[in-house]
């Protein structure tokens, strides 16, 4: 699944087209919007479920870019802590082992200037929430001494990982 902000909503439909084909993927791949959606679903979440969460507005809270509070010793305007306590709330575990589909987050490492796969941590909300940091409007993400921002940044469309098991 691929960035695209907002427009990533559009991968729920995608999801749920597959479904109504009774074609069901094992594995997920995302960077930035796509990361999350597909999180979602790797977590269990329906593509109906999910548009019941925009609805809510829970996953709008993401584009709400309210806290524009200018700190010239930040990468950006908004903390990722957005995503990562939604994340927190709607999956407490936290943790890629007990995800329902294997789960591929595409991160950019601005520290080594390449794209890396996350899909075995005991912090998934940190993962989606440094695969969805856009440069220059949310902080970038420290892991394990590297810094990450937004997935689709060196490699909007990873889907390297899925090829090593797929089935067609």
């Amino acid at each position: 699944m691929s960035g695209g902000g907002a427009l990533g909503f559009a991968h729920i439909g995608v999801l749920q087209a597959l479904e109504d084909l009774n074609i069901f993927p094992d594995e997920i791949s995302g960077a930035s919007m796509g990361s999350l959606i597909g999180t979602f679903y790797a977590i269990g979440y329906t593509p109906s479920q999910m548009l019941k969460l925009i609805k809510e507005e829970k996953l709008f809270k993401i584009t709400k870019l309210m806290s524009f509070k200018p700190n010239f010793w930040k990468t950006g305007f908004v903390n990722h802590s957005l995503i990562s306590n939604l994340i927190k709330e709607l999956y407490p575990s936290n943790n890629t082992e007990k995800l329902k589909k294997m789960m591929h987050i595409c991160v950019s490492n601005i520290t080594t200037a390449e794209w890396e796969i996350i899909n075995d941590t005991n912090n998934i909300g940190l993962a989606v929430s440094a695969s969805c940091s856009i440069p220059g409007i949310f902080n970038s993400v420290a892991i394990n001494k590297n810094q990450y921002v937004d997935g689709g940044v060196l490699n909007n469309m990873p889907s390297q990982p899925l090829t090593k098991n797929c089935d067609i």
